[in-house]
């Protein structure tokens, strides 16, 4: 397996590093405002679609509202885009050059919540 580095300019404060650094197979971030959840987590994302080109990854955010003013532009500051082979905005999909697929869905359609049934999902 070809490994490679990505230069995403993020810098974890203690918090955030604790939740990267665990090795336990379920993690999360459960904190008050402004701690760097959705930092956090487009980042550890990241890290996993790149470790694990093979499996779907998935932001889930809890609205539309949120999904489009806060968690993709955070994504898409971290992100570089010369890592990104082509966004199909009409699937909610962002493929990655290295064939990983990141799928974004809001919580509050149930046409999203339907989409989850019977996906294998490597990341969340």
């Amino acid at each position: 397996m070809e490994v490679y580095t990505i230069r995403t300019g993020y810098k974890p404060h203690e918090g955030q590093r604790k939740f990267h650094e665990s090795n336990s197979k379920f993690k999360a971030i459960i904190t008050g405002i402004a701690f760097g959840k959705t930092v956090a987590g487009v980042n550890e994302i990241l890290k996993n679609a790149i470790l694990y080109p093979e499996a779907t990854h998935l932001i889930l955010a809890p609205n539309s509202k949120i999904m489009r003013h806060a968690t993709l532009p955070v994504f898409f500051r971290y992100c570089p885009l010369e890592i990104v082979e082509r966004h199909i905005k009409s699937f909610n999909t962002i493929i990655l050059k290295n064939g990983a697929k990141i799928i974004y869905l809001t919580a509050d359609n149930q046409r999203h919540i339907a989409r989850l049934r019977g996906l294998s999902i490597g990341s969340f």
